[in-house]
């Protein structure tokens, strides 16, 4: 409980992606956030966003809810989405043991994006490249043995800005 969200503004900046996924193996189950660092006049005021999927009319109340409740995905100029049999980011798929889910993610970006990838438990199961398109998908069995976690996530090139920070975007995951 001491640890409501992780924040990452730069996928690549002193293994934060890294890191992040240890407090999932470690089994916390706290979502992904972003901010904006306005260090300087070339970086945009809301380059890194915190998008969170509401069930509910939009409050407040409700937003910081779905937070909590890891409905979130974090964008450096990309949208993203992911499904695991149905079930959304921040969701539980229950099996009874061993068994194969579908996957389906997407990325849509304004400017474009080289990759979109499947991660189970800090593994890239599924990729597709395609350096330059704007849009990307995937749709993936994947076996599960244990355990785990799945999250997407998308980069492209590094902006132009004094810190040379990636369009990305990545979700929190669904466990």
């Amino acid at each position: 409980g001491r640890a409501e969200a992780v924040e990452i503004l730069d996928p690549g900046f002193g293994g934060a992606i890294e890191e992040y996924y240890r407090y999932l193996d470690c089994g916390y189950r706290v979502p992904l956030v972003g901010g904006t660092d306005k260090m300087d006049n070339e970086t945009p005021v809301g380059l890194y966003r915190t998008y969170v999927s509401l069930d509910d009319d939009f409050s407040y109340g409700n937003w910081c809810r779905a937070l909590r409740n890891g409905r979130t995905f974090v964008s450096g100029g990309a949208l993203i989405s992911l499904t695991v049999d149905g079930h959304g980011i921040g969701g539980t798929v229950a099996l009874s043991g061993s068994g194969t889910v579908t996957v389906e993610a997407a990325a849509a970006s304004a400017l474009p994006i080289q990759a979109l990838e499947i991660v189970l438990n800090g593994r890239v199961v599924a990729r597709t490249d395609d350096n330059g398109g704007r849009r990307m998908t995937l749709l993936e069995s994947i076996n599960i043995i244990e355990d785990s976690w799945i999250v997407a996530r998308c980069i492209g090139p590094r902006h132009h800005d004094a810190w040379r920070r990636p369009v990305f975007a990545h979700t929190s995951p669904i466990y």
